[in-house]
């Protein structure tokens, strides 16, 4: 799993590159955030943190 955050990102390139470098979404998780503001950042901070501990490793 590959979560990326783009944080204020004027340029499209930019944004792109780093949704290509994140894992695919998958239902109701994400693993690219795009965050205008230091609220938005946080917030894409938690969810990753719910989405890491939410995890269970399977044999």
């Amino acid at each position: 799993m590959r979560d990326t955050i783009g944080f204020d990102l004027n340029e499209e390139n930019a944004r792109a590159t780093l949704q290509n470098c994140a894992s695919p979404d998958t239902g109701k998780i994400k693993h690219f955030y795009q965050a205008a503001n230091g609220t938005e950042l946080n917030q894409a901070f938690q969810d990753i943190a719910r989405n890491i501990e939410s995890l269970a490793l399977t044999k």
